[in-house]
């Protein structure tokens, strides 16, 4: 057995290495969670285990900031700022748990973010959760108290976080907080809404007040219902996401959350469903992309590429957190010939490198009857 390998609880330290990210080398401990199944990654810079107090962020995964640049959250950007005060203390710890919409999953974010939409910013994203019949935080952490077992951390953290109530329940795990110290990220029009219901929820937070972004189109609210003649597809959640692709107004795609037999998809789109060319996109993140530094130049590219064309698509695999696929799955190509409605097709490439599964992609396109034009390079976001 490796030496990285460690076991607590039910977490298991899979591998030890180097991460580089946009503040400098972190030690990286590649985890698995053997109830949930799902991985988790534990940050660290310098010496951990000593007695000192030690500044650490527990974080919880969004893919839809951390991934595609998504700016109607905060996320994204408190992981970026907590990343960068371990670094300036020079030792700390950094703890991303995947937990996605406060640990209800990507289904339950999507149709929260759906239900605020369509209620014109009325509804807040708690009492959405409220209405699906959840609660307002489904988040554990006893992964946090296992993981600072395997680092050896027995000193009490200096926890980054708005949030009291997490802090209360990473000590109900026995894990010992001195202090909380907060996270202070921008404010957009696009996430004030959003930040102004955490704010009035308790989170130390300053009350962006009642604006919202104007949504570029209109959004209606719907049940979950399968596909017509795609029976395994259920239709989950639709709702526009603002996307950052570089300082300056944000770009608006439709993002529709599907259920497949094997996890979730995600389709992006924008412009009129009758142009075509349609402009397509295959996009890979795995979870230590979300980490490294330059991790979503890639999507930032290719989205920019995809602004350039009179419509646009992409389709995003939230669920593949690690490794990367090797040719289209049978779930999203049914999605992408159902939304392409007879439309051409061209690909959105990042370079040579890519060659090999862009080509499998369009082969298995063409199999269905989809009429592929030659594929263009994503440019330099």
């Amino acid at each position: 057995m490796s030496e990285d390998v460690a076991f607590h609880g039910t977490l298991v330290r899979l591998a030890i290495r180097d991460l580089d990210t946009a503040h400098g080398r972190f030690e990286a401990h590649l985890c698995r969670n053997l109830h949930t199944r799902e991985p988790m990654i534990a940050l660290t810079r310098g010496d951990v285990s000593g007695p000192e107090p030690l500044l650490a962020r527990v974080h919880s995964s969004c893919v839809t900031s951390e991934s595609l640049s998504g700016c109607d959250c905060d996320c994204a950007s408190q992981l970026d700022a907590a990343l960068e005060r371990i670094a300036s203390e020079g030792r700390g710890a950094l703890f991303y748990l995947v937990q996605e919409g406060r640990g209800a999953g990507i289904a339950a974010k999507a149709r929260d973010r759906m239900i605020v939409q369509s209620s014109d910013h009325q509804i807040t994203t708690f009492e959405a959760y409220d209405l699906m019949g959840l609660g307002r935080d489904l988040r554990r952490y006893e992964e946090v108290a296992f993981a600072c077992q395997l680092l050896r951390i027995a000193a009490p953290l200096q926890l980054l976080s708005n949030n009291p109530e997490k802090r209360a329940a990473i000590e109900a795990e026995g894990v010992v907080v001195t202090d909380m110290l907060p996270l202070r990220s921008g404010v957009c029009a696009e996430s004030a809404h959003y930040l102004a219901s955490k704010s009035r929820t308790g989170h130390a937070l300053d009350d962006p007040g009642d604006g919202a972004a104007a949504l570029p189109g209109p959004l209606r609210y719907f049940d979950p219902h399968p596909l017509p003649g795609l029976p395994e597809l259920v239709r989950v959640a639709a709702y526009w996401l603002p996307v950052r692709i570089m300082p300056g107004e944000p770009e608006w795609f439709r993002l529709e959350l599907f259920e497949c037999p094997d996890g979730e998809r995600l389709l992006l789109q924008r412009g009129p469903h009758d142009a075509e060319p349609v402009a397509l996109r295959f996009e890979r993140c795995t979870l230590e992309d979300r980490l490294r530094r330059d991790g979503r130049r890639r999507w930032r590219a290719a989205a920019a590429a995809l602004r350039e064309s009179a419509a646009s698509l992409a389709v995003f695999e939230p669920t593949r957190l690690q490794g990367s696929a090797t040719a289209p799955d049978p779930w999203t190509l049914a999605l992408l010939d159902r939304a392409l409605a007879g439309r051409a097709a061209t690909l959105c490439i990042d370079g040579p490198e890519e060659s090999n599964f862009d080509q499998a992609c369009a082969d298995s396109l063409r199999r269905r009857g989809v009429r592929m034009e030659t594929s263009g390079l994503a440019g330099r976001a």
